[in-house]
């Protein structure tokens, strides 16, 4: 668990998104022997089941909607930002090209007034939500690891 708290308590937003990306990266490596990103959309279907992920994992601002499968690419693209350039803020001085996705998510967010910089981001927000749910299904044994990795048992230090 100090893992998860210590990503809920990082107040740098890259670094953030990275380590909740990386926690579920862990789980779904453990489940299902890789962290593709199939795999982790499994993952996280499972972890909501019976509910419907894809009504439960969705992020309105303003005008613009941005649905499960937008929020699993702007995630990742934010995690692979932060691990191999420096963080999506390199995305501000033009060192790299950021997804369309998240370039909307901040257009729409400055539209409102939203300070993401003061960490007012709410697809991060709905980022921790999924990252604790399956952490806390892979805990209690809803998701379980494939029968090659079964000897493998959760604890709370994992995390």
């Amino acid at each position: 668990m100090s893992k998860l708290n210590s990503a809920y308590a990082e107040l740098d937003l890259d670094i953030s998104y990275f380590r909740l990306w990386s926690i579920i990266e862990s789980v779904s490596n453990a489940v299902f022997g890789d962290k593709k990103i199939n795999s982790i959309k499994r993952l996280i279907r499972e972890a909501y089941h019976p509910q419907d992920d894809e009504k439960n994992i969705k992020l309105k601002l303003g005008e613009r909607y941005f649905a499960f499968d937008d929020l699993l690419s702007m995630w990742l693209d934010w995690r692979n930002c932060t691990a191999h350039d420096g963080g999506i803020y390199s995305y501000y001085s033009g060192f790299r090209k950021v997804h369309s996705k998240i370039k909307e998510m901040i257009y729409e967010m400055k539209k409102l007034n939203m300070l993401i910089e003061l960490g007012e981001d709410r697809s991060l927000v709905v980022l921790r939500d999924v990252c604790t749910k399956i952490v806390e299904a892979y805990i209690c044994y809803k998701i379980k690891p494939s029968n090659n990795r079964m000897n493998q048992t959760p604890t709370a230090e994992d995390f």
